[in-house]
């Protein structure tokens, strides 16, 4: 199954079009999708087992993040950025450029094309690169209102 996103932009004019169609995908699709899942899966689990922890009260990786030499720092920059890699290598390999001209008019259009698996990467990838985002900003807001704990 491929999934087709297309924007397309021109003078006096502005399309998106979303086609989802049983097509056969592409030869390397389930390897790319694959490789990607791989690099989102990480994230995935840390932030699993932070959740687990948090609602059981089993641990917490609160302490063990502020020890001195604290592992855990490396391991989630590493995770951060495996999910950031996984959204640039999709859309190095699959976003697609066009720009035209014709009849005095220029027309640019951005195409995405991706199997089920890349879909799945992508979206996943994507939400939790919000989701940190998002954090941040909440951070920053409680810490510009008084909470130190957030600063």
């Amino acid at each position: 199954m491929l999934t087709t996103l297309e924007f397309s932009l021109g003078s006096g004019h502005a399309a998106a079009r979303l086609d989802v169609s049983r097509e056969r995908p592409l030869s390397a699709g389930w390897r790319l999708g694959v490789v990607t899942l791989l690099l989102v899966i990480a994230i995935l689990l840390l932030i699993g087992c932070q959740a687990v922890g948090a609602i059981t009260g089993w641990y917490s990786l609160d302490g063990i993040m502020n020890a001195p030499r604290a592992p855990w720092v490396t391991v989630l920059a590493a995770a951060t950025l495996g999910a950031l890699l996984a959204l640039g290598i999709l859309l190095a390999a699959r976003l697609r450029l066009a720009a035209s001209h014709s009849d005095g008019s220029w027309r640019l259009a951005v195409t995405l094309r991706l199997t089920t698996v890349e879909t799945l990467a992508l979206g996943i990838a994507a939400g939790l690169i919000a989701l940190f985002v998002v954090h941040l900003l909440a951070d920053g807001f409680a810490c510009a209102r008084g909470v130190q704990s957030a600063c």
